[in-house]
């Protein structure tokens, strides 16, 4: 992933690289003062909660945040602090480098495996190695962590892949195990759709998503969260959803505050401590379902 921009007429550029289960910026040439940027094709957000200065862009139509990091090797998203050793999104899901995660029914297992790609622009992918027997069933994710949680009816499972750094880019999959192979369902774009964009971002940030649990073998339930940076005025609140299979419709809608009522045995470390006041200050407006 590389920025290119100009600083009075030299060219300025910057390398990003995951690596430690966090991505870090590094800066390749002299930086000076601020200077307008053009983010690459897949629209990179940089975060706003490290140090370094926010430059405002325009690409496809579309504003982004992106940051000049004034010094190398900080971490964007490494699990520290208080979640470190806890899943962040799905309290029981389990996390990639566990080993295989087997089904209920014992007969299938799924091995998610962090593969370093010089050859791609992110530097790595995850792997998801599935098992059925004497088959082996492979998929591909973009990113650098990931929370499997199987369904109740081991028919299939549910992917929480972390794909960007310092807060971005979450999102969530099923992967319905058959006999020629696997098949993909994008959980997030109907979420992202129904939460739209709310947060009061100074920018049109998507929320993270992920899948917190299986309420049955065809219902789940799914959190929206309002990207954790300090561009947004209420960062870190959500809305939980939970969602018809296999055609992700939506059945209900919950504040933060009646998800802690309700499903609070399904959140994570990320979720749980989220800031009630925060969000009833913009959920205030949501009544019933």
């Amino acid at each position: 992933m590389r920025l290119k921009g100009s600083l009075k007429g030299e060219a300025a550029v910057f390398e990003g690289k995951c690596v430690n289960r966090g991505c870090v910026l590094h800066v390749l040439t002299h930086l000076g003062k601020k200077a307008p940027l053009s983010l690459d094709d897949r629209g990179l957000i940089w975060p706003s909660n490290l140090l370094g200065s926010i430059i405002r862009t325009q690409t496809m139509k579309r504003q982004f945040l992106a940051i000049l990091l004034l010094s190398t090797g900080l971490p964007c998203h490494a699990q520290k602090g208080p979640c470190e050793g806890q899943t962040l999104y799905a309290r029981h899901a389990t996390e990639d480098g566990q080993g295989p995660v087997k089904s209920p029914d014992g007969k299938k297992s799924v091995t998610p495996v962090r593969t370093d790609d010089p050859s791609d622009p992110e530097g790595q992918y995850m792997s998801l190695q599935v098992r059925v027997g004497s088959k082996t069933f492979k998929a591909r994710l973009d990113g650098f962590r990931s929370e499997i949680l199987w369904a109740p009816d081991s028919r299939s499972f549910a992917v929480n892949e972390t794909e960007g750094g310092g807060g971005f880019d979450q999102r969530a999959y099923i992967f319905y195990v058959k006999r020629s192979g696997l098949a993909k369902l994008d959980v997030s774009s109907p979420v992202e759709k129904a939460f739209g964009f709310q947060g009061k971002c100074d920018a049109r940030l998507s929320p993270n998503s992920a899948i917190l649990g299986w309420l049955d073998a065809n219902r789940l339930l799914v959190v929206a969260e309002v990207v954790d940076v300090s561009v947004c005025k209420f960062p870190g609140t959500f809305l939980t959803y939970e969602l018809a299979l296999p055609d992700l419709k939506v059945l209900a809608r919950h504040t933060q505050k009646e998800s802690k009522q309700k499903f609070m045995r399904y959140l994570g470390c990320e979720l749980r401590d989220a800031d009630d006041k925060s969000a009833s200050a913009w959920q205030s407006r949501y009544k019933g379902h």
